[in-house]
Order: C-alpha cells, then structure tokens, then sequence
C-alpha cells in the first residue's frame, strides 16, 4: 500500500542474448506481461508498479514499449540529468563500474518523487574474499508523492 491506498506490485527478468531475436522475444514479453498485469487487475483498479532487469539499454525495445502501454520509467522522470547506470557492476571495485542502465522501475497511475540508486557505495569490508558489491547490478529505489 502507498499511503494508504493497494497497489499491483509486479516484478521480471527479461530475456537476453544481444542479437535481432532478443528484441523481438523482448516485445513479445512486454506483451505477455501486459495481458497478465490486465488480468491480474481487471477486478480491482490500483496503481501498477513493475520492477525488472529488463536487459535492455534504456534506448532499447523494453523501455519503448512500456512507454506505448502508458508507463513512466521512475528514473528518467525523476533523474533527467544523470544516466543512472545498473548493469555491470565489478563486484570487487572499490567504484562504480556499471555501464549499462538495464534495471527499471515502470509506474502506471502513480507519481515517483524521487529515484535513486542502491547502494551508493561498496561495502567497507569484503564480503566474501574480494567481493564488495552485492550484485553485479545496482538497484533501483522509487519514493513517492504524497
């Protein structure tokens, strides 16, 4: 719930394999998870929220087609001026190293106030040997307006 009102929460993986067949069976998954999130809330409106890895650049397929279906990409509404990279982490650099903006957060009916990544920075300590990031893709954090 955000302020006290339901909201459909959704959460993918996309296809990858960077050649001419992962755009199209990327469109075909952006439909796919279309109908079902129009199934799923056929019976009761609420604001969407999809997050995912959608293995896509953010001038990629993916983000194109959640912007024909009505959604807004949290970041770029919030963040126009910075590229907000996510993919490519180098899980043992005492940086960040990502290259690629390939994790999203799609809104329909709702307004982000602010988005951001996570986390900002690596961990003082190794986790495991050298590892210092959690994950090979910074995440993505939404707020939103009152």
């Amino acid at each position: 719930m955000v302020k006290g009102q339901s909201l459909h929460f959704f959460n993918s993986h996309f296809y990858t394999n960077i050649s001419s067949e992962s755009e199209k069976t990327q469109i075909r998954q952006v439909s796919e998870i279309d109908a079902y999130m129009k199934d799923v809330t056929a019976t009761k409106k609420a604001p969407l929220l999809l997050t995912c890895d959608c293995n896509s650049p953010s001038d990629g397929v993916v983000r194109a087609e959640m912007l024909k279906l009505a959604f807004s990409d949290s970041w770029s509404a919030t963040n126009s001026a910075t590229s907000g990279f996510t993919g490519g982490q180098n899980l043992d650099a005492k940086i960040k190293t990502a290259t690629s903006r390939i994790d999203y957060i799609f809104l329909k009916d709702i307004s982000p106030a602010s988005s951001n990544q996570v986390p900002e920075n690596p961990a003082k300590t190794p986790v495991a040997g050298t590892i210092l990031w959690p994950s090979d893709h910074l995440g993505v954090v939404v707020e939103f307006k009152n």
